[in-house]
């Protein structure tokens, strides 16, 4: 992913209304526990084994939610070794407190758990027999803020090129220190794309198209892959409640009108 730099979002102070989900990565996770063992977190699915030579204990994965909310989360796959139930468990932690999700193998179950600001969350096995390690794999992770804030929103005024109309969708919770991305689709391929950021709506016309943000700061995003681009960077500390940013991004695009097709316009909010 190519990085969007804190500066950046400094610069704008804005507003975006984020999806309501956010992913896996855009949690900052610290691994827990010690021994043998595996742990990986990819956008869309945590994976956690116990081996042989892991200790008794908690082996997995904890974050801080920055408000309270809902977690959701489904247990895709959790396997015994050789069938052994209840001797290195799937758990789910919240300040320390244990709850066991399952005590023998288990597919596609789903669960949710309410957190607090500041709580520390997180998923792992429990292993009361070393000789009996497991794994888990956790996917569809959700966190809900009970505030029903809305992150970031989209404005539309999208203009169609190769694919149609490109996409720009922002996620991640805009809270100081909190990974975010944004996710560009639908757009030509290998062609360069260009970001725009403003701390202020311009929708004025231009290209054939509709400006949406006041360009204060403009950036080359670098070229589109087989339709999609993904920027990612972490939001900054600091930021007074309220701040907004308008996003919005053009692409090169021989299909288009008069060269350029454009994504919709964001906007991102700090609650």
């Amino acid at each position: 992913m190519k990085l969007l730099p804190a500066a950046v979002l400094m610069t704008a102070l804005a507003a975006l209304s984020a999806p309501t989900a956010a992913q896996f990565d855009l949690f900052k996770w610290n691994l827990s526990g010690s021994g043998d063992g595996a742990a990986t977190v990819s956008a869309s699915s945590m994976f956690v084994a116990a081996d042989l030579g892991n200790p008794t204990g908690f082996w997995g994965f904890t974050t801080t939610a920055p408000v309270a909310g809902t977690v959701g989360v489904r247990l895709h796959i959790y396997m015994t070794y050789d069938g052994v139930c209840a001797a290195s468990v799937p758990v789910f932690t919240d300040n320390g407190a244990l709850t066991q999700l399952a005590t023998c193998s288990e597919w596609d179950q789903w669960f949710s758990f309410e957190v607090g600001a500041g709580d520390e969350f997180g998923f792992g096995l429990l292993t009361f027999n070393p000789s009996w390690p497991g794994t888990m794999t956790l996917d569809n992770f959700q966190f809900i803020p009970d505030s029903g804030f809305a992150y970031w929103t989209d404005l539309g005024q999208a203009l169609g090129g190769a694919l149609g109309p490109p996409h720009l969708a922002g996620q991640g919770l805009l809270h100081g220190g909190m990974p975010i991305e944004l996710h560009l689709t639908n757009a030509a391929p290998h062609q360069p794309a260009t970001l725009v950021i403003g701390i202020s709506a311009l929708d004025a016309p231009f290209k054939g198209g509709v400006m949406v943000p006041t360009p204060n700061l403009v950036l080359a995003a670098g070229l589109v892959g087989m339709g999609t681009l993904d920027l990612a960077g972490t939001w900054p500390n600091n930021l007074p409640p309220g701040v907004q940013l308008w996003m919005q991004l053009w692409i090169v695009d021989p299909t288009a009108p008069l060269g350029l097709s454009a994504t919709n316009g964001v906007i991102a909010a700090t609650p």
